[in-house]
């Protein structure tokens, strides 16, 4: 696992954006361009606007995606080189897995992806990228260029969910270049583990917290307690109102039926006993 400062202007999606994008190419090829627009979750990930610690494309060079090959259960990495307006795909089975069915996953990335960068006014805010010359330089209804890593290392198990986190981890760093081909995976998991325990204590000792995580837990607390606050007391009250003049009419009650026989009792005592005495006395 690779620490300290980041260099590139680099995010990352997940796996909920490769099956949008999947679903989405499919819509695509049967209604066309009508599927494209600012409104949808593919639009919104590109600006920055769905994953929590994501920022928007406009502003970045690197893009790692991790994709799904469904016909062959395995995952892949695609690392989309914006500047250079290139897909690289990183397989851990290259021998093994059949070479279509990851090209047809590619194929959903380098369709989709420079059609919503159209959609969202990526070509027109963007600075930095030449439009006359280079790999910008073709029409931008032209799918992304797609390149496939060799050299990669290669999973002998069920191991290609670890080796994605590991490209992309590699990319992350701007090292991917210098990655080994005999990666030992179950080292780099060990790694792996003990990193996400000692950023999982962090936050619980440190209250680490990330920038767009601020700003809305309080806003979600404060909406919390403005509801329940004004109803606890009204339900106490209410509550307190109805119960009080029943227990002081039982109270009552209770002392008025007490109260009167117990002098009773002692008056009937005294006066039986009272004039036996002198009589008594006389004879």
């Amino acid at each position: 696992m690779h620490s300290g400062t980041i260099n590139l202007l680099v995010t990352t999606t997940d796996s909920i954006f490769y099956k949008v994008v999947r679903t989405t190419y499919e819509s695509y090829l049967a209604d066309g361009s009508n599927v494209i627009n600012q409104e949808t979750i593919i639009a919104k990930y590109m600006s920055g606007q769905s994953l929590s610690c994501s920022v928007s494309w406009y502003y970045l060079d690197h893009v790692a995606i991790p994709g799904h090959v469904t016909d062959e259960v395995h995952y892949i990495l695609a690392h989309f080189n914006i500047r250079e307006r290139c897909l690289v795909v990183y397989n851990s089975m290259i021998p093994k897995v059949n070479k279509k069915p990851v090209e047809k996953t590619v194929t959903t990335f380098s369709v989709l992806i420079h059609l919503f960068m159209e959609c969202i006014g990526f070509y027109n805010t963007r600075a930095g990228i030449d439009f006359n010359q280079g790999p910008y330089a073709v029409a931008r209804s032209h799918p992304l260029a797609v390149k496939f890593a060799k050299g990669v290392p290669q999973q002998e198990d069920c191991d290609c969910g670890a080796f994605v986190i590991a490209f992309a981890d590699h990319i992350i760093h701007d090292t991917i270049n210098g990655i080994s081909p005999k990666l030992n995976i179950a080292n780099y998991r060990d790694d792996l583990a003990v990193c996400l325990y000692h950023h999982a204590k962090k936050k619980q000792e440190d209250g680490y917290k990330t920038d767009v995580e601020e700003p809305e837990k309080p806003e979600k607390m404060k909406k919390k307690t403005d509801v329940e606050e004004p109803e606890k007391p009204e339900k106490e009250k209410k509550k307190t109102d109805a119960e009080a003049p029943e227990k002081t009419e039982k109270k009552k009650k209770k002392d008025v039926e007490e109260a009167p026989r117990k002098p009773e009792k002692k008056k009937r005592k005294v006066v039986q006993e009272a004039p036996e005495k002198p009589e008594k006395k006389k004879m």
